[in-house]
């Protein structure tokens, strides 16, 4: 293997180290000045020093209350980074506090002090030594959560429109933003105290009222014709009925509203308007007639939404108690940016950033508590939504930001990390709640003319297989045997993956509701039809989209099918499945069936596809080589470097040298290398790429996942046993 300076050309400085010699041994318990700039090994050194000449000193050093040592042992790099100041720094115990069924429970285990338990710095991941698995109370809040928004659709799938589709949307969204930061909390903080417990319940009784709330905003579609009526009897007799001359009926009588319309049809009009009115109104009452509805109340004018559609009575205070419950829990979460941000100053910039962000989304809804007009809400609405989902990636930017800031004025910074694991296997439990609520209406009460092998059972089957077999793509949403995981690729596709989580798992729930109502009837109404097909074409593109995050680590052309057609039939699948409602008088047995059979395709040919599929290898020293001369590219080059001028670097796919610049810019391959140049402010490791990796990645301590353990029959390795004497009583407890 050829060394990093033949591979990638780049000259590598070595780093600075630390030099022991230049410190001076203080024993007043004062911080040396410019610690703050130092690295964390550094600073450990330092700290190191200083905390052993003070027990040199003293004899003993500082005693903590039971009259033992405070500093028996040096500070770990996790002491360092959650370090409250400089100075409590020298005389710190450290967190690691002693575990064990030995160790008597103290109050220190049950209230334990603020931290960040995973974060980067100069370059490099800290992170715990055992996978984090998500606790007993997560899942409980898990499960609580997939009600509440279960109860959101419920209340969409009253009637199949496209408004309820965007109602509930919208509200769902407040209540999964939520969700968002107890899940981004417990990450990197989270250590299942009594705190983390308390704050957990706090969520789950706010999500609660808004739940309660959010349902009770209330719209019905009255028609068009409805509201030109209104609009009629108000431009011809404001606040009069045409024929009695009083306050109107029938027709707005239900609101008290002067701009009410009179339930009378006949005699003669009071204006000149009144013959136009009352063709109008006759075209309103033979609509209402027609559905059944008779005479009818219109809401005033004031609650018209849009395309016939108005709020109902109640509205208003629905959404004002709404809005208050998810501002509350928005306001528990930036209390939570800013303490932590007080007492851990080290993360102080990145976590007050965050909490800039969330004040910003915020203000947005602040006024949705006195704001009345229906227009203005959807909009406030819309723009918190939006504002919501781009400020993830605007952190990102200002993260990148501060922490380029910081190295070109020769400072360090420290940034909390995800755990990675501890994320994957949260989303993945919550995908198995949300299906269980597919498989849940999947079930029925069997009656006189549905026992045995009744069409309800039929439905019922294929129900369960229409969630079996989407679980299953969902789990095998990467769709290669060895992948990278979007959490770990680059921030695009970390922020991006869970981003698509919001329409996965809506969609989801969505279909659920749906499922409900054509389990039980024969004949599907046209309307549930699109919800349910819209639904799941939206849950296949979204488990597409996931696949085209990952990044497939498999060598080329291993498969029987190629990776990228196995995602393309994705897309194909989801097309077809949309279209399947176009079809007329469709039975809900056939209709469902149609689903599980397309499902039942794809999951075979993605199966069948992957067959022969061997992954790369993880090749030590050329990944330390490529890291090496990335790392020397980072430090020798500024963000706005052309990439002709990256001399001997890897760009794309050629060697680019000095005075190229001018030549890339014209040439077919050149477009290529300023593509990739583009793809550096997406994922900063394209401006140094390394040539033939036909058979190894440069990708270090993958999980079980992510090397395919968890595929269809690769999930258990046979045959390896192990051995341990077990007493005569045990011996039968282990019998079956």
């Amino acid at each position: 293997m050829p060394s990093s300076s033949s591979s990638f050309q780049g000259s590598t400085s070595p780093p600075p180290h630390f030099n022991q010699n230049t410190l001076p041994l203080r024993h007043s318990g004062s911080v040396p000045a410019g610690l703050h700039e130092m690295d964390i090994e550094s600073e450990k050194e330092m700290l190191r020093l200083q905390r052993q000449s003070m027990v040199d000193l003293s004899g003993v050093g500082v005693l903590d209350k039971d009259g033992r040592p405070a500093m028996a042992r040096d500070l770990s790099d996790f002491d360092l980074a959650n370090g409250r100041s400089k100075k409590q720094l020298l005389k710190a115990k450290g967190h690691i506090s002693q575990q064990g069924e030995q160790i008597p429970v103290r109050w220190s285990h049950l209230f334990k002090r603020p931290l960040i338990r995973q974060w980067l710095h100069n370059g490099k991941l800290y992170h715990e030594e055992e996978e984090r698995e998500p606790s007993r109370f997560e899942l409980f809040f898990d499960l609580s959560f997939v009600g509440i928004i279960h109860l959101l659709a419920e209340g969409a799938a009253e009637s199949a429109t496209s408004f309820n589709v965007a109602k509930f949307i919208l509200l769902f969204h407040p209540a999964w933003s939520v969700w968002l930061d107890v899940r981004h909390f417990i990450n990197t903080s989270g250590v299942d105290d009594v705190w983390q417990r308390l704050y957990i319940l706090l969520m789950m009784i706010l999500l609660s009222g808004y739940a309660a709330n959010a349902t009770g905003i209330q719209a019905k579609e009255f028609g068009v014709a409805a509201y030109a009526a209104q609009l009629a009897g108000q431009l011809v007799s404001p606040g009069t009925d045409s024929h009695t001359g009083e306050a109107g009926s029938g027709f707005g009588s239900g609101s008290g509203s002067g701009s009410g319309i009179g339930a009378g049809a006949h005699g003669e009009a009071g204006s000149a308007g009144g013959e136009h009115r009352r063709a109008i109104m006759d075209l309103v009452l033979r609509a209402a007639k027609a559905g059944g509805e008779g005479e009818v109340a219109l809401p005033p004018l004031s609650q018209y939404i849009g395309s016939g559609y108005y709020y109902l009575d109640g509205y208003q205070q629905a959404l004002r108690a709404a809005t208050a419950f998810y501002l509350v829990a928005k306001a528990v979460r930036l209390a939570l940016f800013l303490l932590y941000g007080a007492v851990l100053p080290k993360f102080r910039k990145a976590l007050w950033l965050n909490g800039l962000a969330l004040v910003l989304i915020t203000a947005i809804n602040i006024p949705l508590l006195f704001v009345s007009n229906p227009s203005a809400i959807i909009v406030l609405w819309t723009t918190g939504f939006t504002a919501d989902i781009v400020s993830r990636y605007c952190i990102a930017f200002g993260l990148q930001f501060i922490h380029g800031r910081q190295k070109h004025q020769g400072q360090t910074s420290y940034i909390p990390a995800a755990s990675v694991e501890h994320t994957m296997e949260r989303m993945t439990l919550f995908a198995i709640l949300v299906f269980g609520e597919v498989i849940l209406v999947s079930h029925f009460t069997a009656a006189q003319e549905t026992f045995g092998l009744s069409a309800q059972f039929l439905r019922s089957a294929l129900a369960i297989g229409i969630g079996f077999f989407s679980i299953w793509l969902l789990f095998d949403a990467d769709a290669a045997r060895v992948y990278v995981h979007a959490l770990r690729r680059n921030w695009f596709t970390s922020i991006s993956f869970t981003t698509i989580h919001l329409p996965l798992f809506a969609s989801i729930i969505l279909m659920s509701s749906a499922l409900h109502k054509i389990m039980a009837e024969d004949e599907v109404p046209k309307g549930y039809q699109w919800y349910f097909s819209g639904s799941l074409a939206v849950t296949v593109l979204c488990i597409a989209i996931i696949g085209m995050l990952h990044h497939q680590l498999d060598q080329h052309r291993s498969a029987l099918i190629p990776h990228h057609v196995r995602i393309s039939g994705r897309i194909l699948a989801s097309i077809l499945i949309a279209c399947i409602p176009q079809k007329e008088h469709w039975t809900s047995t056939a209709f469902l069936a149609a689903h599980c059979g397309v499902l039942a395709l794809l999951v075979v040919s993605e199966t069948v596809g992957k067959v022969g599929a061997v992954g790369k290898h993880y090749d030590h020293e050329k990944a330390s080589d490529l890291r090496a001369a990335r790392a020397a590219y980072g430090s020798g080059s500024s963000a706005n470097l052309d990439p002709g001028s990256i001399e001997g670097q890897q760009v794309g796919s050629q060697d680019v040298p000095a005075d190229s610049s001018a030549s890339i810019a014209q040439s077919p391959t050149g477009v290529r290398d300023r593509l990739f140049y583009r793809m550096r402010r997406l994922n900063k490791d394209w401006a140094v790429r390394a040539p033939n990796r036909a058979d190894w990645h440069e990708y270090e301590a993958l999980s079980a996942a992510e090397r395919g353990d968890d595929d269809v029959g690769m999930a258990t390795e046979l045959g390896k046993m192990q051995v341990k004497e077990v007493s005569s009583g045990q011996r039968w407890a282990y019998a079956v």
